[in-house]
């Protein structure tokens, strides 16, 4: 090996054994063996029903007939080549095989595919399910199968194959909070395992691909139904905690019905791993994602407190999402005469304050937050203050507050404010 060149990685080798299990195949030192796993595989596929079933089936059969030694191929699949013609009734037969028991010490590999259909292994989707967007349902296959097995796997640590290769970020690498409400709960569940999420191309995961899209009907079908409610009822939990109205919502709800994709909507093809629907609502991430009708209307509630660029991109970002927020959000507060005024700065002289003559005579009011907002008015003259809970920084509400105090304790003869757009407004 070293006169040709040839470089062994240590990590990847093996010596000193009787045999190896490589790539389908079992090597010992009497010859080359089929892995039983991967007959298993194609013993328990589903029966074809159609001739698009059947050419699934005898693509798999050909893939893997290099590993399988199949003599005279052509003569024992001919029956099968036979049934693709119209009008003939299918059949199929196949024999029991002997599989090895579980070695632990093994490298753990679990592969799990989604479709329309079902999962692998062999679990057919709910109505619920079927909504999912084509990433949540391949997450959905990992977390099923991985608690499916996870007898096997607990305590060790194991890869899980997919086809999607964005999973490999969004379970092992991206910020919780960045993901939509399904991908979260698939995250969380999946922490208690020691896991590596690989990417196996299409064309290599064929066998899970092609069992995803003929899923056995079983009792075992129903026993998925508590994770789809867990998850189902995590996406209701994160609708709650929207800084948003039920009135704004009921605008905002989109049906789930499939039509085709207009032009205007293509720009969302680059986000498309990261929006989900749920409860009549399209998510991107945890963001609402606001149709055209309302985004301006979006804004001018965004834009309520006049708090200028910085703020309220914060407080869009906690809720609402459509291409190019940020650059409307901008143009309205740059437009806007009260935020424009707000952004000069007036130095004004340090002025010395004289003590006033009597209580009430000179009051302060300001704005605190202590994860609400509050609005507090203090005497000059005996120090007492009140605190009052607000909903809101808009003009109407900070009137209302300042009359009913007035209302307790007499109108002042000045009012000591800074430069807050309510303020200059009330």
């Amino acid at each position: 090996m070293q006169n040709k060149g040839i470089t062994i990685n240590k990590c990847k080798s093996v010596f000193g054994v009787i045999s190896v299990r490589y790539l389908g195949y079992i090597l010992t030192s009497e010859g080359i063996s089929v892995d039983p796993e991967r007959v298993l595989a194609l013993s328990e596929f589903p029966q074809p029903k159609t001739t698009r079933e059947l050419q699934q089936f005898l693509g798999i059969v050909n893939f893997s007939a290099l590993f399988l030694f199949l003599p005279s191929k052509s003569k024992i699949l001919e029956p099968l080549f036979s049934l693709l013609k119209k009008d003939t009734e299918f059949f199929r037969f196949y024999r029991h095989l002997l599989l090895l028991f579980f070695y632990p010490e093994q490298q753990i590999l679990v592969s799990a595919d989604a479709s329309s259909f079902g999962l692998v292994w062999f679990k057919d989707t709910s109505p619920t399910e079927k909504r999912y967007s084509q990433i949540e349902k391949v997450a959905l296959a990992l977390a099923w199968a991985d608690e499916k097995f996870q007898q096997y796997i607990l305590g060790l640590h194991a890869i899980f194959e997919t086809n999607h290769k964005p999973l490999q970020q969004i379970l092992q690498s991206n910020p919780v909070q960045e993901l939509s409400p399904r991908l979260q709960r698939f995250r969380i569940r999946l922490m208690k395992y020691d896991y590596t999420v690989k990417y196996v191309p299409e064309k290599v995961l064929i066998i899970a691909d092609a069992l995803s899209r003929n899923p056995f009907s079983q009792e075992e079908k129903h026993n998925n139904s508590e994770l789809t409610m867990e998850i189902e009822a995590f996406m209701h939990q994160i609708k709650s905690t929207y800084p948003i109205t039920d009135k704004f919502l009921s605008h905002t709800g989109i049906t789930g019905t499939h039509i085709e994709v207009p032009e205007n909507l293509h720009v969302h093809y680059q986000f498309r791993h990261k929006i989900s629907f749920g409860e009549v609502l399209y998510l991107k991430e945890t963001r609402i994602i606001t149709p055209p009708n309302l985004q301006l209307k979006c804004i001018d509630f965004i834009n309520a407190g006049h708090q200028g660029i910085v703020k309220c991109r914060e407080r869009a970002k906690l809720a609402v999402w459509w291409v190019g927020l940020l650059s409307q959000l901008e143009n309205v507060i740059h437009s806007c005469p009260q935020c424009v005024e707000q952004q000069i700065n007036h130095k004004e002289p340090c002025i010395k304050e004289q003590f006033p003559a009597h209580p009430w005579e000179k009051v302060g009011a300001d704005f605190p937050k202590h994860g609400k907002w509050y609005i507090i008015i203090t005497d000059y003259y005996s120090r007492f203050f009140e605190v009052l809970p607000i909903m809101s920084l808009s003009d109407e509400v900070v009137i209302r507050q300042l009359k009913e105090v007035f209302a307790w304790f007499g109108i002042p003869d000045v009012l000591r404010t800074d430069s807050g757009s309510q303020f200059l407004s009330s």
